[in-house]
């Protein structure tokens, strides 16, 4: 873009700068939101992410050009593809940490073993190959804001970049709480894009924004449902009594969160008996909400899903064994199970603290149990730290959830 030379076109500089960090800001923290949730990989490697972003924006802002911003919709693109990898080969969710170490004694690692070489390359490739489309994407967005700090004074220029980036980042935030999709927070930054790239490109570049554009939507709106988890504590069933439900996402302000039901196939094949809900943090194991209560006990069920049941009640009722209980706080208490238990065993008023509240709320919309519409409930979304230091009530049990 030319030098600016005129006061509304200096204007219009400081005011794309705003916008274009704002954008920038925006979507590096979107990439680590959605690839830490998507992605099992970078649940754990979580900075890869923010690494990778970080160092593409530098490189953009040194090359000291910007024809690769009309590039930064194409490039959006990418990333939207990788990120449905995992939907279509489940390539990345079927890696596990290994069972046996690869080290022979104390901190000494065989670097002759095959294992200790598969174990470290897989994984290294895959990260390369995830983080290609959002190192990409930052390139290209830098080039452009670097070219337009070249146009404004230092001081000024990085004003702007930094008060664009506040905003961009108190924006993601704010609808972040509201627990929106990755599709639906890629609208703000994929409209300032292209709003930009119309204005700089040829028509030929603006169709292809333009079907880029719909592309990103289009592919990040389709989530493919996950499915009926084997988790250890389910492996005392026959698993091929268990019957295979899709799950519903959910999106809370901290992680993805998938509401699996848990159905169970009668002996006879033609009763199907619901048990409860599994709920999955980033596509892994986080805990269930199954149907406890006494009615389920006394009901003429198989054997060998009593016992599970019964099993699975145990570790909630062991702290109900040692004093009777009035008041009753449970911190953590996700989707309600010790809640529940606590109802069950007598509790008088039960304050139920978790700082996520799209669990709370899947508690509230699939717990069997129905804890949280009990009167005796108060359900309380916090931080379980914050509130201690601020409770000035006295409780008979503190239970922290299991």
């Amino acid at each position: 873009m030319n030098q600016p030379t005129a006061a509304s076109s200096g204007k219009s500089v400081y005011l794309e700068l705003f916008l274009l960090s704002l954008a920038a800001l925006y979507l590096e923290l979107l990439v680590i939101r959605w690839m830490s949730a998507d992605i099992r990989l970078f649940t754990v490697f979580r900075t890869f992410p923010l690494v990778t972003c970080f160092v593409g924006l530098g490189v953009g802002f040194g090359i000291g050009r910007d024809w690769q911003f009309r590039f930064t919709l194409p490039a959006l693109l990418l990333l939207c593809l990788t990120m449905k990898v995992p939907d279509v080969f489940s390539l990345v969710n079927s890696i596990n940490l290994p069972t046996q170490s690869v080290a022979v004694g104390w901190l000494k690692i065989d670097t002759i073993d095959p294992a200790f070489w598969s174990y470290m390359a897989v994984p290294m490739l895959l990260l390369c190959l995830f983080l290609a489309a959002p190192f990409f994407l930052t390139v290209c967005l830098g080039s452009r804001i670097g070219t337009l700090f070249n146009q404004l004074k230092p001081l000024q220029a990085y004003s702007f970049n930094i008060l664009g980036s506040i905003a961009g980042s108190v924006l993601f935030s704010i609808l972040c709480f509201q627990g929106l999709a990755p599709w639906q927070l890629l609208l703000l930054p994929i409209a300032l894009i292209l709003s930009y790239v119309c204005r700089s490109a040829g028509w030929g570049w603006r169709g292809l924004s333009g079907v880029a554009a719909a592309g990103c939507l289009i592919l990040a709106s389709v989530t493919a449902p996950l499915y009926q988890a084997l988790h250890p504590s389910t492996t005392a069933l026959p698993q091929e009594r268990l019957v295979r439900e899709p799950s519903r996402t959910l999106w809370s302000p901290y992680q993805r969160i998938d509401v699996i039901p848990v159905r169970w196939k009668a002996a006879d094949g033609k009763q199907i008996i619901d048990i409860g809900i599994w709920l999955l943090s980033n596509r892994a194991f986080y805990q269930y909400a199954l149907d406890l209560s006494h009615e389920t006990f006394d009901a003429d069920k198989e054997p060998v899903l009593k016992d599970f049941l019964e099993h699975t009640r145990r570790h909630y009722a062991l702290n109900y064994h040692f004093k009777p209980v009035g008041d009753v706080l449970v911190v953590a208490s996700g989707s309600g199970s010790d809640v529940a238990e606590a109802l069950r065993n007598g509790a008088t008023s039960v304050d139920a603290v978790d700082i996520d509240p799209v669990i709370q709320k899947a508690g509230l919309l699939f717990n069997p149990s129905r804890p949280y519409q009990d009167s005796r409930v108060h359900v309380i979304c916090d931080d379980a730290r914050h509130f201690f230091n601020h409770c000035r009530k006295k409780y008979d049990l503190i239970v922290f959830g299991y």
